[in-house]
């Protein structure tokens, strides 16, 4: 009975069994057929829970990615506010500094928004590139931006304590947070990726 149900488990052609298995299964002996069996089975158990490790991955990519997008259009939309009220942040930017005159609070406050835009861009292009390619260093590079554009928010002269610059905080923190967590996802998966000759290739 033992070895009709390992012919049946490891045996050519079995429905629904991995094709990376068919290099795995030593002589076609009926002394082999047990050990086959077992390590079929251990790869096949390993390789699923592999792969469940990847679908959750991949599905926290896509909230990553959803709050990627809210975060860069709230930021845009702040970004252009100040710009169109920009003679009100010159003005604030004064009066924090009566001694300077207004064309240098200009200068000063075109001089933080184009940084601010600067840290934007770069933001992107980090969050692109660690969804694309899902390396753990893009993560990680991302997130030091983040807290680097929480940084110059708070360090910059024209920067105005408001409803929608705390938003813009809470949303670089929480991407902040959300990058370390899949940094560690993605170096757990390049740590416990199975070998090609022992476990289907999945793409990370």
């Amino acid at each position: 009975a033992a070895g009709a149900g390992c012919s049946t488990a490891s045996g050519g052609g079995a429905v629904g069994e991995p094709r990376w298995i068919d290099g795995h299964r030593g002589s076609p002996g009926a002394g082999h057929r047990a050990e086959d069996c077992v390590a079929a089975t251990r790869l096949s158990a390993a390789g699923q829970r592999f792969q469940d490790f990847i679908d959750i991955y991949h599905r926290h990519l896509g909230f990553f990615e959803l709050l990627v997008f809210f975060l860069l259009l709230i930021e845009v939309l702040f970004l252009a506010r100040k710009f169109v009220q920009r003679e009100n942040e010159v003005l604030f930017v004064h009066e924090n500094h009566p001694t300077l005159s207004l064309l240098s609070c200009q200068r000063i406050f075109l001089g933080t928004l184009g940084l601010e835009c600067s840290l934007l861009v770069v933001t992107l292009v980090l969050a692109v590139m660690a969804c694309w390619t899902g390396r753990p260093r893009y993560f990680k590079a991302f997130g030091d931006v983040c807290l680097g554009s929480v940084a110059v928010g708070f360090v910059l002269a024209s920067a105005r304590i408001t409803k929608v610059s705390l938003l813009v905080t809470l949303l670089l923190l929480t991407a902040w947070a959300y990058s370390n967590f899949l940094q560690r996802m993605g170096r757990i998966l390049l740590l416990n990726r199975p070998a090609p000759t022992t476990a289907p290739a999945a793409a990370v």
